[in-house]
């Protein structure tokens, strides 16, 4: 049996000492992941969930420097109000600055406000469509292929150049037994590994989506 902690990035115990100590506590207990919930700018109704939340990469960076142990999981990150090629640099740089240790665990959101509260509103509908392409320009970055990327509605044409030396390994289903196959990086990225992971929007915490029944979320950083 292999067990995780959802870290507390989000109420309740969403503080620097409340992340510390579950940590702390996964250590100890010898549980191999912590995971981090995700949502950016949500609506107010839903402040009392998500008014205050930590920012799900930058929570895992702290706890990856902190915790040489701990792999490190997204549960999830929800990728369709996102730049998917910046999130691609994200996920690869805290792959390698960590050793490989992280599991890229992602999402297609429920929050409809948010999306419109981050400026992409019109990728609501498409966002399983997004998602999917998202995780083919990921492999086709990290192979470090120099032909173009053809996407469809949701991506641009992209193209890689130089050398490749960076390895992934991706997945889309919902368990860890899911489809997965080896890739490589793009030229000047980090060299490491991980596993993109698709999962849909259902009630769950760690190794789970953070998706679920559409409660509300509000876009207030933490103090």
């Amino acid at each position: 049996m292999d067990y995780g902690i959802c870290l507390p990035n989000f109420p309740d115990g969403s503080s620097r000492e409340g992340i510390e100590a579950a940590a702390d506590v996964a250590t100890r207990l010898g549980w191999s992941t912590a995971w981090t919930n995700d949502h950016v700018l949500v609506d107010h109704a839903s402040a009392d969930e998500y008014g205050r939340i930590y920012e799900a990469i930058m929570t895992l960076a702290w706890v990856g420097a902190r915790y040489p142990k701990l792999k490190l999981g997204t549960s999830v990150i929800v990728v369709p109000p996102r730049d998917a090629v910046t999130l691609a640099k994200e996920i690869a740089t805290l792959d390698a600055l960590t050793g490989g240790r992280v599991i890229a665990g992602t999402g297609v959101g429920w929050n409809e406000p948010e999306f419109a509260n981050m400026g992409h509103g019109g990728r609501y509908r498409v966002r399983g469509a997004y998602l999917d392409e998202a995780i083919r320009l990921w492999r086709h970055l990290w192979s470090g292929s120099q032909e173009p990327f053809h996407g469809g509605s949701t991506h641009s044409t992209t193209s890689c150049s130089g050398p490749c030396r960076r390895r992934a390994r991706t997945c889309r289903s919902t368990s860890a037994a899911g489809r997965r196959r080896r890739s490589g990086g793009l030229a000047g990225w980090p060299t490491a590994t991980t596993r993109a992971r698709r999962t849909r929007p259902a009630m769950g915490r760690a190794c789970r989506s953070s998706g679920g029944r559409p409660t509300r979320p509000a876009g207030r950083c933490p103090r």
